[in-house]
């Protein structure tokens, strides 16, 4: 009883330090009594015990490596690539710890007669994860791989590299058990079963690749057009307000009652302009403005009822953005708009509302849009979800795996009052 009490004890230190190590590392307030983490926590220690009953050794060490980087990757909500560069510099600074330990406490255990207990091990594990967890809270360290994954999140090719290299490398190393394991033998088939998931998860996340670039390019081309537009805009508003300028001299230059009342009908501004076009002047240039001329034109067009407010001191917080940053905002912007118009298009009320202001140094996007139905907040963003129908729910999903990637901005929803609410934060 009392080694399956050590056993249990041993494979508890190392996803429970992990957890600090990564949380140190990040920067973040989760907490690790929520259920969800106690659960996670729990089924990784459980497979810690299963897997290290198996005789193999690097079979041993890849299987819990993958096991880490899921569990990490939900317990932290990172992409699987952040929680794979962070489980990485866990077992570095687990494997530090250990080395410099071994060497200062070789000697003293070296006779022990504890060590048929496992009680040295347990000793062991607990002074490695204590030391490890110590060392992620060097803030140099924090500094680098904080600065290390906002370059490969910016770098898609180096991260599409190191991914694709590590899957090579697992997958060559589990052929390799494969082909020197007697037939099926027990080692054979836990090598196949291994590397059926491994390629699954592989494929899986190409075609998650895939589908994030193909959106990229799309939206680049639309970009593209959208800042296009945004000048075509802007000249014809001139040119418009001149027309308006000239008829107006005309008209104080005539007393027919029937020409002026036709002039005051040529200069009455349009719903389009009157509602929500003047609005997006409060916007600087640069394609955020232009795209959202685009959607509410869309809007407008299918009959939706646009309601929009923007606050001017919102202006010089656009400004200081780089063209990537407007980019990824107006991916993001454009993915809830798009949403929003076809969710409100299918309401009888057939409402929508854009604001855009500034409170507490923090830029906040909120788009409404009416709904008949309830929606579960809990299912939007999983990959193919969607109440339009088959093959329609991406977008979404898309969109919480870019959130992923930027540390300025942070999403959130609500229903309220009738309404499906989405707030982009710019912090």
């Amino acid at each position: 009883m009392l080694k399956v009490i050590i056993d249990l004890a041993t494979f508890l230190v190392m996803p429970i330090s992990g957890f600090f190590v990564i949380k140190n590392l990040t920067g973040s307030d989760e907490k690790i009594y929520s259920l969800k983490n106690v659960l996670i926590l729990f089924l990784l220690v459980i497979a810690n015990a299963l897997i290290y009953n198996i005789e193999y050794k690097y079979m041993i060490t890849l299987v819990n490596f993958f096991f880490l980087v899921l569990g990490y990757k939900f317990i932290f909500k990172k992409s699987f690539f952040q929680s794979l560069i962070l489980t990485v510099v866990l077992i570095i600074l687990a494997a530090i710890s250990d080395v410099v330990l071994y060497i200062i406490m070789s000697n003293i255990f070296e006779q022990s007669t504890l060590k048929e207990t496992g009680i040295v091990m347990l000793i062991s594990n607990i002074l490695v994860g204590v030391v490890t967890v110590l060392l992620s809270k060097i803030k140099t360290l924090i500094k680098f791989i904080t600065n290390l994954l906002l370059k490969f999140n910016k770098n898609s090719s180096a991260q599409f590299l190191l991914i694709s290299s590590l899957w090579i490398f697992i997958i060559s190393l589990l052929c390799y058990s494969i082909v020197t394991s007697p037939i099926n033998s027990f080692t054979f088939w836990i090598g196949i079963c291994i590397e059926v998931v491994f390629i699954v998860f592989m494929l899986n996340y190409f075609r998650d690749k895939y589908r994030y670039i193909s959106l990229n390019e799309k939206f680049d081309d639309l970009y593209n057009y959208i800042q296009t537009m945004e000048e075509y805009i802007d000249s014809e508003k001139l040119n418009i307000h001149e027309y308006k300028n000239q008829l107006s001299v005309i008209k104080s230059m005539t007393n027919n009652k029937k020409i002026k009342a036709y002039i005051d009908s040529l200069v009455v501004e349009t719903k389009i302009e009157g509602e929500w076009s003047s609005e997006l002047k409060n916007l600087p240039k640069g394609g955020l403005k232009g795209l959202l001329y685009y959607k509410l034109a869309q809007a407008s067009s299918r009959g939706i009822n646009v309601l929009v407010t923007v606050s001017k001191d919102c202006n010089s917080v656009f400004k200081k953005f780089s063209l990537e940053e407007t980019k990824q905002l107006s991916r993001l912007v454009g993915i809830y708009m798009d949403n929003a118009i076809e969710a409100t298009a299918n309401t009888k009320k057939k409402n929508l509302t854009l604001e855009i202001y500034k409170i507490k140094g923090n830029v906040n996007i909120v788009i409404s849009n009416s709904i008949e139905e309830d929606i579960d907040l809990k299912q939007v963003t999983k990959k193919g979800f969607s109440s339009k129908g088959k093959g329609r729910g991406n977008g979404l999903y898309l969109a919480k795996k870019m959130l992923a990637k930027n540390t300025k901005i942070e999403a959130e929803s609500k229903i309220l009052n009738g309404f499906y609410v989405q707030k982009i934060i710019i912090k």
